[in-house]
């Protein structure tokens, strides 16, 4: 089976199991009625959507759970002495629901960030442990350097200085003249022109 094909199944998956967590804590909190309160046992279905699903079914299976609660509790014949107080409760249950829905999915995105980071920490590791070995190789190696056209003897072949730094020790380089090539220069009597 292809991760195309396995991702969309997994988050099916998820959401199923949520959808059945919170069918069996809605019928444990009619059964048992008003007076014992299960609202926390809401937070499963919510918590298992922002963790293995999105954001977004999280936020959606907030709804869903304070539309729930708010049934279970109209059903089990919770008598209120104003109808406002149901609806206040509702509303303090979607809000809590809302805030650990969003702040779950957070941390879901956080922990991946997080993993990608550490991979990305682990091939940068990878890549500078090899450029450690290949300097320290070209250090211990005894390099012959020609004493008229200063080229640089690396594994058989004349490098010039620049091409040896750039190839093997990763380094750009620009040209410019020395204070004493310049001092030299300006003494055998030639002006700068502008």
């Amino acid at each position: 089976m292809s991760i195309s094909r396995s991702l969309p199944l997994s988050l099916t998956r998820h959401s199923f199991s949520s959808l059945a967590a919170l069918i069996v804590i809605a019928g444990l909190d009619y059964i048992t009625g008003y007076e014992l309160q299960f609202f926390v046992f809401y937070f499963i279905p919510i918590a298992l959507l922002a963790s293995r699903v999105s954001q977004g079914s999280a936020v959606v299976g907030a709804c869903v759970c304070a539309f729930v609660w708010y049934a279970v509790d109209h059903l089990s014949g919770h008598s209120y002495t104003s109808a406002f107080y149901p609806l206040w409760n509702a509303l303090l249950r979607l809000s809590a629901f809302l805030i650990i829905a969003v702040a779950l999915a957070r941390m879901r995105l956080h922990r991946e960030r997080m993993m990608e980071a550490n991979v990305e920490l682990a091939n940068s590791l990878v890549r500078l442990e090899r450029m450690n070995e290949e300097l320290q190789r070209l250090r211990e190696g005894l390099h012959v350097v020609c004493a008229w056209t200063k080229r640089i003897k690396v594994d058989g072949q004349w490098l010039s200085l620049e091409t040896f730094l750039d190839h093997h020790l990763k380094m750009k380089l620009t040209h410019g003249i020395s204070d004493e090539a310049l001092k030299d220069f300006f003494s055998k009597g030639t002006e700068p022109t502008q």
